[in-house]
């Protein structure tokens, strides 16, 4: 387990993608510099390649390049797999060009992910539930 830094990148030169990127040591975002890069979103994890592999498996469908980090995906949908997961994370920064429909958007898909994790760890409890019944009807000879 490891500590470090989850941030998202755009290119200027090829919209619709996204790419992550891990590092132990904060990004400085650069902030209207001119440069065709530009980072979007910083989070920090207690368990920074437990985050990335979350955020793949959120995005896994998307996925263009998995060496550069690369994934077909609006900055918004990317910021809420993040921001959808419940990993022990702090955001740190969001570029502040972002608009407001970006932030409602990201906050919709966000609260979209959420509630579908909530229903499969509810199923899986249940699941979970079940199997100890019948684990401990057997033990008693019920079945």
């Amino acid at each position: 387990m490891r500590p470090g830094y989850l941030y998202l990148e755009t290119h200027r030169e090829h919209p619709g993608m996204v790419r992550i990127v891990v590092s132990t040591r904060s990004p400085e975002p650069l902030r209207d510099s001119g440069e065709p890069t530009r980072i979007r979103y910083i989070a920090r994890f207690k368990d920074v390649d437990t985050g990335r592999m979350h955020f793949q498996n959120a995005l896994h469908r998307h996925l263009v390049n998995i060496d550069e980090g690369l994934y077909q995906s609006s900055i918004s949908e990317a910021i809420a797999a993040i921001e959808a997961d419940h990993l022990d994370h702090t955001r740190e920064w969001v570029d502040p060009s972002l608009g407001a429909e970006e932030y409602r958007r990201m906050s919709a898909i966000s609260a979209k992910w959420r509630h579908r994790h909530a229903r499969s760890d509810r199923l899986w409890r249940m699941v979970g539930a079940g199997a100890v019944t019948l684990l401990i009807a057997r033990a008693l000879g019920v079945f």
